[in-house]
């Protein structure tokens, strides 16, 4: 992230404007798409985030302004989660300030992979994702979610 950036959200973050009556309200879903999954099987992830209205959040690529909105998975040992893969975002620009945001409900894919030498049984993996929800203000945000499969 370039200085630009982190000061241009610094700004937005520590403006003087008081953010609107209802503070945002972010919800994490994760959704497997099979119903199973054996040792040295893979499978998608769909991470819902639904962000209250009229909150935008960041995509994590960073422009002139935001923080980038980041999952975090603890998986155990032998399951990996790849690289999140995010949809399309809104490109704005405000006064010269170029953003990539998302909105609503945010639908985001990750892989799941579990080892050949992991033993058979149910999985479980915390989910965390955090970033900035911006409006007329801007505040920290965070969801956990809890993932598991047999």
């Amino acid at each position: 992230m370039n200085v630009l950036a982190v000061l241009s959200t610094l700004v937005l973050f520590f403006q003087n404007h008081a953010p609107p009556a209802a503070p945002p309200e972010l919800t994490l879903k994760v959704h497997a798409t099979r119903d199973a999954i054996a040792p040295g099987d893979r499978m998608e992830l769909v991470l819902e985030l639904d962000l209250s209205r009229p909150w935008h959040m960041y995509h994590p690529i960073t422009l002139d302004a935001g923080l980038p909105t980041v999952f975090t998975f603890t998986p155990p040992a032998g399951v990996s989660i790849g690289d999140t893969r995010y949809p399309r975002p809104k490109f704005s620009s405000t006064a010269e300030v170029e953003a990539l945001e998302f909105s609503g409900k945010i639908l985001c894919v990750a892989t799941l992979a579990v080892s050949k030498d992991a033993k058979p049984g149910k999985i479980e993996i915390p989910v965390n994702v955090s970033g900035l929800a911006c409006v007329e203000a801007c505040l920290p945000v965070n969801a956990e979610s809890k993932f598991s499969i047999t």
